[in-house]
């Protein structure tokens, strides 16, 4: 395993010109590469900058991949998201995603140097535009803005389908679809 793992980040920058890879920070995804790990620091809002910094070197010392900083639904706080990707990136050297449906708090994360988006759906694709499509972004299969959450799988990837088209017409090139498996 460990010398397939060698082999991958070997042939890295040539795996990367295949369709369905990417690169996220410094960090590269996709078919070509293995199963990479998130870990989410839920509600960092709620934390100081110190506890934020004990949980994402806890994560990257157990073997995250990416440190996911945690928003809280229905709250619009800018600058604490600014403010955890600040001190998240202050402990690691791992790409740092910034997990909000709110325009406002993801441009603050954008503006404070997240790696990666998530996540976008119909009703938030338009206003991220304006300033995430240099960066890569996780497309949900929901329109929050609809109260729209599909719960056929058929369903869900029809929006799914949509919302992917939504965000390649506005600008993303750099997506990873995320169908939001319900068991």
């Amino acid at each position: 395993a460990l010398d397939t793992l060698k082999e991958v980040e070997t042939n890295k920058k040539a795996l990367l010109k295949k369709e369905g890879n990417i690169q996220i920070g410094n960090l590269a995804v996709g078919k070509d590469f293995p199963a990479r790990v998130v870990a989410e620091i839920v509600d960092a809002p709620k934390m100081t900058d110190e506890e934020i910094k004990q949980k994402a070197t806890y994560y990257t010392n157990s073997g995250a991949d990416i440190i996911d900083v945690g928003m809280i639904a229905g709250s619009s706080m800018p600058r604490d998201a600014s403010r955890a990707i600040d001190a998240v990136k202050e402990v690691v050297d791992i790409p740092v995603s910034i997990d909000s449906m709110n325009p406002i708090e993801i441009e603050a994360a954008v503006s404070a140097k997240a790696d990666l988006i998530v996540s976008l759906d119909a009703k938030n694709i338009v206003d991220v535009s304006k300033f995430g499509t240099h960066l890569p972004a996780v497309v949900l299969p929901t329109d929050f803005r609809k109260g729209l959450f599909p719960r056929k799988a058929s369903e869900r990837l029809k929006l799914l389908e949509e919302n992917i088209k939504a965000s390649k017409e506005n600008g993303f090139t750099k997506l990873i679809a995320d169908p939001i498996l319900d068991p």
